[in-house]
């Protein structure tokens, strides 16, 4: 049986003092059918834990938060719509569907996968990340800060193409209702007061032929347009999370070099100085065990850090760019081919009108 995962329902649910929307999830994983429940914060807590067990992976995006309308009808719909294009994301990812992270989601609950990501030692991370991935040191290598700096600029202008297409959209559907109406109703109405005998548009024939061609005269492609930028904005803002965090554990090596540095300040003055014997000897001895810890937890750090760097180099940007370069390629079909469609069936139809006058 194949692996799949979808939400099949979505209701309000009524307790006591809080109501919530409980998204039912339905699928097959590891040739397991499971039916399980879930509530939008349960999603929240599920990529924060991604984002803290595969820090540097590009972790699908969720829909946003939103302080007041949880429970609106469209809201609901929306959420519905995204969380399905996050968890069929996460399927498309091996280690994320089949790691320990979505079968706690799926058999467990929210407390013990908060646990599980909690108890993660930077080890255990190094060692997954070793297990998991290989690295070709002749593929092309991206330039991490070039493509960070590149999706914060990014970022506001697909925001705006978003609002830009939405706005097309809601023009596209006033134009269509108009149209609607012109035919349908004005046109046929004005030449009944017209009285005239030679009818285009009131006659049964042409209410007919509008009726067939109605569909792809009417038809608005400019959401799927809207669609698309929505899913690029919330997968650069995905990528942009991953770089921070990136970015957070290449200061944290900075930060974690400063105080071993330190430390061996410390002991190097401690050398120097004249103290009892015993006190001394315990001293030294003291910050040598911690110069130990905490060289072990920086020479960690950096060999996650090279993995990070190796992984979101010659992985995460170039899957990205060709992820984004194929949809954009199925878009530019979809709406090519509507437009072809929709001029034929206007002109197909006028055409026939002209030969009625």
């Amino acid at each position: 049986m194949q692996d799949y995962i979808k939400i099949i329902d979505a209701q309000v649910m009524e307790e006591s003092l809080i109501n919530y929307t409980q998204y039912q999830i339905k699928g097959v994983r590891k040739g397991e059918e499971f039916l399980i429940n879930k509530r939008y914060n349960d999603f929240v807590i599920l990529k924060e834990v991604f984002n803290r067990t595969w820090p540097g992976c590009f972790i699908p995006p969720i829909p946003q938060k939103k302080s007041l309308g949880n429970l609106d009808s469209n809201v609901i719909t929306y959420r519905s719509k995204y969380l399905s294009y996050f968890l069929k994301k996460i399927l498309k990812i091996p280690y994320l569907w089949l790691g320990e992270e979505m079968s706690i989601f799926i058999k467990g609950t929210i407390e013990q996968l908060q646990e599980m990501a909690k108890n993660k030692t930077l080890q255990q991370i190094i060692s997954k990340y070793e297990e998991t991935f290989t690295f070709n040191d002749n593929q092309q290598v991206y330039d991490i800060d070039q493509f960070y700096s590149s999706t914060c600029h990014i970022i506001p202008m697909i925001e705006n193409f978003s609002t830009m297409a939405k706005n097309l959209m809601k023009e596209k559907e006033t134009q269509n209702s108009g149209f609607v109406m012109f035919v349908e109703h004005f046109l046929p109405q004005f030449e009944k007061l017209q009285q005239q005998n030679h009818s285009v548009f009131s006659n049964q024939e042409t209410q007919e032929q509008f009726q067939l061609s109605k569909k792809c005269c009417t038809k608005n492609e400019y959401n799927k347009v809207y669609e698309y930028t929505k899913i690029v904005e919330r997968e650069l803002i995905a990528c942009k999370d991953a770089l921070i965090q990136r970015n957070t554990i290449v200061q944290k090596v900075k930060d974690e070099d400063e105080k071993l540095y330190k430390l061996n300040i410390q002991l190097q003055e401690l050398h120097s100085k004249t103290l009892l014997f015993g006190k001394k000897e315990e001293k030294v001895a003291a910050i040598q065990n911690q110069i130990q810890q905490q060289q072990l937890s920086v020479e960690q750090l950096k060999q996650l850090l090279f993995l990070i760097n190796k992984l979101i180099s010659q992985q995460e940007i170039p899957n990205f760019y060709r992820n984004t370069k194929e949809k954009y390629s199925r878009l530019i079909k979809v709406f090519s081919d509507f437009q072809i469609k929709y001029h034929q069936a206007q002109a197909e139809f006028w055409e026939k009108i002209q030969l009625k006058i």
